[in-house]
């Protein structure tokens, strides 16, 4: 078995969230050995900032012997065809979220994964944010008694123009696709699994063919509701996760200078208990850091192939709903 700093990365898409997983990888100590993209010189760039080499074709990075392991950080309408050669020869991957544009192929990619027996991990970074794993264990302990209703909301300023998001073929949607799929992935990890979704979406600033607004309302399968919102358009905005029991409710802030990460009020307290998860690592480098953990053989995949299924699952039934204004069973 190789050594964490022996094992060869390979980087699929030179984008945006490229970064975020380059720079993960390169914390926790592991090499980036072969990058690709479409676009030669975003490849280029890429390879010259890390010190890898430029690859040929995904076929190439696919040969045995060339990387251990990949990450696919490409836009979600590509994932299917960019993922199969490396599940193909058994090579582990990490895969962007969503895991494809549509349920019909999420679903052959996740009968690939299971049929070659390869390692793959869907990339729901929040799974590994400290606030939501302390969050899980709250819930798990009994600390606020049985869920009830789940809050999300994921908004902030995103400019869709120019962005591949904003081509529906490309992406599968808007913060919907995006956001929203986070927040129902947290959901799952949190409460249980969706059973129905009632959903409404629309574009009220940016006037694209994608949507910059999403409200989904769910029904879990456990017996606890859910709210979520999300929205590309808002500059200011408070990002949160809220877990309300019969015993007590645990809140989650993203990003709000001054407020704590998590903080839980039980039944009768007269103020708020914060938790401190500030020693915890970063929710991209956590991440990687188990992903590798997964290739060297001392750990399962924390977020399958199954896991970005259900949940394409879930977003295809929000646009669903949000066409034909009624609740759609999952």
């Amino acid at each position: 078995m190789k050594s964490l700093s022996e094992l060869k990365i390979g980087i699929v898409g030179c984008g945006g969230i490229s970064r975020a997983h380059v720079t993960a990888y390169r914390q926790a100590g592991a090499r980036i050995a072969l990058v690709y993209d479409v676009n030669r010189a975003a490849a280029a760039a890429l390879a010259k900032e890390v010190g890898a080499q430029v690859a040929d074709s995904l076929a190439s990075m696919a040969d045995p012997g060339a990387i251990d392991a990949a990450s696919i950080c490409t836009p979600p309408a590509f994932h299917l065809e960019h993922c199969l050669p490396f599940v193909r020869a058994r090579i582990p991957v990490l895969c962007e979220k969503p895991l494809e544009i549509s349920v019909p192929r999420a679903k052959r990619l996740a009968t690939e994964v299971k049929k070659h027996r390869s390692l793959f991990l869907t990339a729901y970074c929040h799974r590994f944010h400290p606030p939501v794993i302390e969050a899980r264990k709250l819930i798990a302990s009994g600390a606020i008694g049985r869920p009830l209703f789940f809050r999300n909301m994921f908004a902030g300023k995103f400019v869709l123009r120019g962005n591949h998001r904003a081509d529906p073929k490309l992406s599968g949607g808007g913060c919907v696709a995006d956001n929203a799929a986070h927040a129902v992935d947290i959901f799952r990890f949190l409460v249980g699994d969706v059973t129905a979704v009632q959903a409404q979406v629309a574009n009220v600033a940016q006037k694209e063919k994608v949507e910059d607004f999403g409200l989904l309302f769910l029904r879990g399968k456990k017996g606890c509701y859910g709210e979520i919102a999300c929205c590309y358009s808002t500059p200011v905005a408070t990002n949160f996760v809220e877990v309300l029991g019969d015993k007590g409710t645990i809140t989650i802030n993203y990003w709000v200078p001054g407020r704590p990460d998590i903080t839980i009020r039980r039944e009768g307290d007269t103020a708020d208990t914060v938790i401190d998860v500030s020693q915890a690592p970063d929710r991209f480098v956590a991440e990687i850091r188990h992903f590798l953990d997964c290739v060297a053989g001392n750990a399962k995949p924390a977020v399958t192939v199954a896991d970005g299924l259900a949940s394409a699952e879930v977003i295809a039934a929000a646009y669903a709903s949000a066409k034909s204004g009624k609740l759609i069973r999952i």
